[in-house]
């Protein structure tokens, strides 16, 4: 699934990281990936504020280890596919982003 970043904000060698939905398949401990295919380990999920505003879009606040700067989180089957295709190809995202 993808989901799209609202807001980022880097907290010494984590961020936290705002996104659009109710993301309930995240959770601790596991491993998420940006649109290049960087992947951060996820350290802790919450619903963001605006769950307690009537007609506000919900959101989930993740924090992840390391310094997050993208446009998209990308998890279950659709991470799978896009680093089984970057593989595939020889893609390895930007310079010291290697696909493991």
């Amino acid at each position: 699934m993808k989901y799209k970043v609202l807001n980022t904000t880097i907290e010494g060698l984590t961020s936290r990281v705002r996104i659009l939905g109710k993301a309930e398949e995240i959770k601790a401990g596991e491993q998420i990936a940006d649109e290049y295919n960087v992947h951060y380990k996820v350290l802790s999920v919450s619903d963001g504020p605006d769950k307690y505003f009537n007609g506000m879009d919900e959101t989930t606040d993740i924090v992840l280890d390391g310094m997050f700067s993208s446009r998209k989180i990308i998890t279950g089957d659709d991470l799978e596919m896009i680093t089984s295709r970057r593989r595939l190809f020889g893609y390895s995202g930007p310079p010291g982003t290697d696909v493991q």
